[in-house]
This record gives C-alpha cells, structure tokens and sequence, in this order.
C-alpha cells in the first residue's frame, strides 16, 4: 500500500493544505461570514458557474462514469464507483441523523433575515437540520478522489478532479445551503471513503505495485 500513497503523494499533499488552510481560515470566523461575503460577491457568472458545477456532487458523475467503466468493461473500475456511492449514501445520511445541524436556510428564517440575501435564482432555498456534513461535498470529494485514483501517476488529471471537487464545496456555500464546517467535514469523509474503497480493490487488482 505505501507505493499507492507514493503514486498518490502529491494529491494528498494539495488536500491536507487545502483542508489545513480552509480550517485554520474558518475557524476564528462567524460560521455566517463567509456566506454573507459570497453574497455580497456574487454576479450572473458566478451564480451560473456554482449552479451548474454543485451537480457535479449529485448522482450524475456517478452514472457517467460508472456507464463509461462498464461501456468500456472495466469491471474493477465500474464496482468501485458503485461502492463509492452506497457507502458515500449511507455514511452521509448516518452523520447527518447524529449531527442533526441545522442548515443556514433554517436560522435565516427563524431570524427574519431571508431577504437580506440575494438568493440564486432558480435554486431552492434549503432548510431543515441535516446540514452537518454537507451530502454534495461528501459526494464529490468521494467520486472525484476515487477518478484521480484510477491514474495515479497523472498529477495534472488528479490536480483537475481535487478542483472541481473543491469547486463543488464552494458551491455549497455559495448557494448558502451549507456553513464552512459543513463542506470542510464532507470533504474529510468523502477523501477517507475513496481512500477505503482504493485500499479494498487494490487487495483485489494491485495496479500499483
């Protein structure tokens, strides 16, 4: 296993200082900070841009390339996905029944605030309390990690499927359906479900030794 982490050194490198910065950076602040900067910031490209790349954290990846792995008979690689997703499924919605937190749809309106937003159109505004860890990131870190995973050796491929699903947190904010430490803690499980699922099928296909 220690060539897979030297295949994939760099990858873990660009995320422990992506998640180190964003924890350090959020962690003095009022959880509501960043998403009021968001919304002060925010313009048709942005709102199209975020719009359109948090899907990247639904199921639609998951179809995609779980169909291309099959077109193209990669059963290993079709089975992964498939697992990456119950297991990303499962695990969300357990941490969400324990965690119970509430989302920033939610306080907004208990504290007559939601007009104070400039909420993107065309884009539910989400309440409840399952907020804690955010599904999306959970999601994209997990599917988007285990694609990098398929070629190890290809920093730029890796590098393209860290940003998009650091893209997709964003989006999270962004759109105020998640708080900072929501999309920061998605983003932890999703990296350690993929990591999990790589070390299982690598036992199966050890590519990298």
């Amino acid at each position: 296993m220690l060539s897979f982490f030297r295949a994939q050194q760099f990858y873990y490198l660009v995320y422990g200082v992506t998640l180190v910065w964003a924890t350090a950076f959020t962690i003095n602040l009022n959880q509501f900070e960043p998403l009021f900067y968001f919304d002060a910031h925010r313009d048709d490209i942005l709102n199209f841009y975020f719009r359109w790349i948090t899907e990247l954290g639904d199921i639609y990846p998951y179809l995609f390339f779980g169909a291309l792995f099959f077109i193209q008979k990669k059963k290993i690689e079709t089975l992964k996905i498939a697992v990456v997703g119950c297991i990303t499924l499962l695990v969300s919605l357990i941490l969400k029944n324990v965690f119970h937190h509430i989302r920033p749809g939610t306080i907004l309106d208990q504290s007559h605030l939601m007009t104070a937003f400039h909420w993107v159109k065309n884009y539910p505004i989400l309440k409840g309390a399952n907020s804690f860890p955010s599904g999306h990131a959970t999601s994209a870190f997990a599917i988007w990690s285990s694609l990098a995973f398929t070629q190890p050796r290809n920093i730029l491929f890796g590098m393209c499927c860290l940003f998009i699903a650091c893209s997709v947190g964003v989006s999270r904010m962004y759109l105020c359906a998640h708080f900072p430490q929501d999309v920061i803690a998605g983003s932890f499980v999703g990296v350690w479900i993929a990591t999990c699922a790589e070390f299982f099928f690598w036992k199966i296909n050890p590519k990298y030794e």
